[in-house]
């Protein structure tokens, strides 16, 4: 089964996850886009929230015929610069939370590779069956759904 989201969807949702940041006083002083889907999301939430520090953790556990592995390839981390927001609120953007193991894999880096203290994380979307539960998310599909977020479309891509 697939589903298609559409740009109102990811501004609407990024509009619900900034409210919720407030209400729980999660303001985000840096952040940290997973590449690739997760990139366009925290850039725009970055600009909403007048963040400088956007930092890039590019990771792949898909093949490229979107077959799951169960290893990791790591095509970009932060670097040492994100170790200057030690004590400072982070927040991890990823479109879905799907396994949950990228954003494991992820968070567990940022906490004991990179000593951060403050880590949240936000997706627009997670799947029913995920490891991972995102601290704010907008909405919960079923486990066999295959989303397809506006930049992922063929009319976007060619």
């Amino acid at each position: 089964m697939a589903s298609q989201l559409f740009w109102h969807n990811v501004y609407n949702g990024l509009d619900l996850l900034s409210k919720d940041f407030k209400k729980t006083d999660f303001i985000p002083e840096a952040i940290v886009g997973v590449g690739r889907g997760g990139l366009i999301p925290a850039t725009l939430l970055a600009y909403k929230f007048n963040v400088k520090a956007l930092f890039n953790f590019t990771i792949q556990s898909y093949s490229d015929e979107n077959l799951k592995t169960n290893d990791f390839v790591t095509f970009q981390e932060p670097g040492v610069d994100i170790c200057n927001y030690k004590n400072k609120n982070v927040l991890v953007v990823d479109d879905l939370s799907d396994s949950g193991d990228t954003l494991l894999h992820i968070v567990d880096k940022l906490k004991h590779q990179f000593y951060l203290e403050n880590v949240k994380v936000a997706t627009l979307a997670i799947k029913k069956d995920t490891k991972f539960r995102p601290d704010y998310f907008v909405q919960e599909y079923p486990s066999d759904v295959w989303l397809t977020f506006p930049w992922e479309t063929a009319d976007f891509i060619s």
